[in-house]
């Protein structure tokens, strides 16, 4: 469930749009339930069995893959997913063993993450299943604690309309614009009310051009949420990018007010502060950005360039360290990127 931020442009590749059905379940995967659950009376222990059967090692041993939206055959298939293809493949298998199951929203997760040059906010999906009167929350996210207090149970039409907005966001992130295009639009016409859609339907009319629609997608957001995070972020990236400081700022300020977790902001304020030669300005707002995502190499490079400016080399040197070594970590390659850096701090 992801909501795009966009940095810089990239090109196209024209992909074909599925059509398949993200729950259709096949023969492989029937006779996996009916094999591994189908004899269970006890509907806890069902439910936990199979759940077992899927994570085993010595079975399914289904692995978690943050950038894979899939259908629920092909998560089987491929044995990895994110926590949509997951719930995908779990509950049509559910539904196979004979269980109400059902879709649940969860927005007590909000994370931030930068694949190439496309930030992603992270939201969750877990599976329900009703058993004795109550639903049993089945979550496949391996990193957080489990304890959700704003959760909402969906239909099927509103989760399918986040498995095209996920394939949407992954397609944008790997250049393939027209064919993500295509994907959000599946999503709109699914729900056209779904939050991170419009979000991403901004981001692609600020990509065509269309900064004027984009600014009302956002602003159509923050009527109905006005903390929502995300739309704040990118009115203010595109306010700034055109001039107009003061709209911007206005944008600035309610993310200062609110509850805001995104380290992308605080790394974007403290470019500008770095920009504008507030180096200690600068600095705060790095750290900021390394205390909520430590593991992001770009916010290394910040705090190391601003360190140089302050005459602090030692610590320049351990932050540019530090960022190819989060580099490395992620598989990128940073090192031209710190060469530039220091060819400008010369």
């Amino acid at each position: 469930m992801k909501a795009l931020w966009i940095f810089s442009l990239v090109v196209p590749v024209l992909a074909q749009v599925p059509t398949e059905d993200p729950l259709a379940i096949s023969e492989d995967m029937r006779a996996f339930v009916h094999d591994r659950v189908g004899h269970i009376k006890n509907p806890y222990l069902k439910v936990h069995r199979l759940v077992e059967a899927i994570f085993s090692e010595n079975d399914l041993n289904l692995t978690y893959e943050l950038y894979a939206t899939q259908t629920a055959e092909d998560t089987f298939l491929k044995r990895a997913g994110n926590c949509l293809s997951f719930t995908n493949m779990f509950v049509a298998m559910a539904r196979e063993a004979g269980f109400k199951t059902y879709f649940k929203e969860v927005n007590d997760i909000a994370t931030w993450d930068r694949r190439q040059n496309v930030i992603f906010h992270h939201k969750h999906m877990v599976a329900s299943v009703y058993i004795d009167g109550r639903l049993v929350d089945i979550d496949f996210y391996p990193f957080k604690e489990k304890e959700y207090r704003l959760t909402r149970v969906i239909n099927d039409k509103r989760a399918m309309a986040h498995y095209y907005n996920n394939l949407g966001a992954e397609h944008y992130a790997n250049g393939d614009i027209d064919t993500a295009e295509m994907f959000f639009n599946q999503a709109i016409a699914l729900d056209d009310r779904l939050t991170q859609v419009v979000l991403n339907m901004g981001v692609m009319c600020n990509r065509r051009g269309d900064q004027q629609r984009a600014v009302q997608l956002y602003e159509q957001v923050l009527e109905e949420q006005p903390r929502n995070i995300p739309a704040l972020t990118n009115l203010a990236s595109l306010y700034k990018s055109h001039g107009r400081d003061d709209l911007a700022n206005r944008m600035i300020k309610a993310l200062d007010i609110y509850s805001n977790r995104n380290p992308y902001f605080y790394n974007m304020m403290g470019e500008q502060a770095f920009a504008d030669g507030n180096f200690k300005e600068a600095l705060d707002y790095f750290r900021k950005a390394v205390k909520l995502h430590p593991g992001e190499p770009l916010f290394y490079v910040g705090l190391g360039k601003t360190y140089h400016r302050m005459e602090n080399r030692l610590a320049a040197e351990d932050a540019f360290a530090d960022a190819l070594s989060k580099a490395h970590e992620r598989n990128e390659d940073f090192e031209a990127r710190i060469a530039a850096v220091r060819d400008t701090l010369q």
